[in-house]
């Protein structure tokens, strides 16, 4: 039995290293969170209350590599990442095609370091950063569009709208925005090889409309807003004593070097390791120093966190046919366009029989908690 625990509130000001003692930061995107952990025990079921479990088709054709998985949805289908692969499911996880052209030809692509989905002119376009080119594909027929040939080399991108690719470089700044046309009109954020841990999804869009981009596992991110076509630094929440910042990050890397830096880290500091965004609602994955996960749920007024661990520990309880829960910590790798996305691993049932099939996917569209229930639900969220 756990007492019940509140992280208090404490408000922190970032100092990130293009201009540590300038910087200025706004107020943080998301609510305090709160780590409890008392008598009452939540149903994942109660906490998503429309969620739905999509199997992914598995066969010869579409075998998803388990160790570098990024999966979006967009459009009522799903793209999956496998090594230098994209497969298309249908929304109810049935195969589709799948986009393998690994190779120099100008149609063809020699690695895939990251993708995402485009809508121009009303077709969607699926964008592949290569090195130094962003391949274009088209996501219906995958057939070639044509290649963005940039300036510098591209990790990291993210459609935003006709002439606007967010995109992040291993270059001495960071930040890049890049026209369709290959151009680099604005940049921001000096390189920080301390706060460089990039993750499959980085990028998340806003309530407002505004998009994060997490920095490492800190508390700290990259705000870019439409808008003004600016960019800002930001906190995620109003940060408790001992949430991973960009200063802790740097400290470490000093005193201890790239190699133990990482372990310490994760022994000292609670660490947010992603979070999904659903209009203004929103789910937050924290990773404890005593091995306890949390998982907090609210919107802009509020939030509610759930304790589960590896060992069983925590409040909540697993009524989603998995025999554990790591699934939670899936946000990393999914992102939706109107809802929110995990990843099942098929070794996370205990029917032996899924273990050699590709991942089931769980989709909720909306959060209750405490008797509460925040957002739509799915398919009606506008991005």
């Amino acid at each position: 039995m756990y007492r019940r625990s509140i992280i208090p509130v404490a408000i922190f000001t970032a100092l990130l290293s293009c201009s540590p003692k300038d910087a200025e930061q706004a107020e943080s995107l998301f609510p305090t969170a709160n780590v409890t952990a008392g008598e009452k025990v939540d149903a994942l079921s109660a906490i998503f209350p429309d969620y739905r479990l999509i199997p992914l088709e598995t066969n010869d054709s579409c075998l998803i590599d388990s160790k570098r998985i990024k999966i979006l949805k967009r459009d009522s289908c799903y793209y999956v990442q496998s090594y230098n692969d994209i497969l298309k499911f249908d929304g109810d996880g049935k195969f589709v095609e799948k986009l393998s052209k690994v190779g120099n030809a100008r149609d063809e692509y020699p690695i895939i370091l990251d993708f995402d989905i485009a809508d121009i002119n009303g077709r969607p376009e699926i964008m592949i950063a290569a090195n130094k080119t962003i391949k274009r594909y088209d996501a219906d027929t995958f057939g070639f569009i044509g290649d963005i040939k940039g300036e510098e080399y591209i990790n990291q991108l993210h459609y935003v709208n006709d002439s606007t690719i967010l995109t992040v470089s291993p270059d001495d700044v960071v930040f890049k925005v890049m026209t369709l046309g290959g151009k680099t009109r604005k940049s921001f954020m000096e390189k920080d090889l301390a706060n460089a841990g990039q993750k499959l999804v980085q990028f998340r869009r806003l309530g407002d409309g505004r998009i994060a981009y997490q920095l490492d596992d800190t508390n700290n991110a990259v705000v870019y807003d439409e808008k003004s076509d600016s960019f800002s630094y930001s906190t995620l929440i109003p940060a408790p004593g001992k949430v991973l910042t960009v200063d802790d990050n740097r400290e470490y890397f000093e005193r201890y070097g790239f190699r133990e830096q990482p372990k310490k880290i994760s022994s000292e500091f609670i660490c947010i390791s992603s979070f999904q965004t659903n209009g203004d609602a929103y789910v937050i994955t924290c990773f404890h120093p005593d091995a306890v996960k949390t998982m907090t749920a609210g919107n802009k007024d509020e939030s509610v966190a759930y304790v589960y661990s590896d060992n069983g520990i925590g409040n909540l309880e697993n009524d989603i046919q998995t025999s554990d829960m790591l699934f939670l910590s899936t946000l990393t790798c999914c992102d939706s366009d109107d809802g929110f996305l995990f990843m099942i691993p098929g070794e996370s049932f205990a029917d032996e029989s899924m273990a050699d099939q590709n991942p089931v996917l769980l989709e909720a569209g909306r959060i209750c908690y405490h008797d509460q229930v925040t957002n739509r639900p799915a398919g009606t969220t506008e991005r």
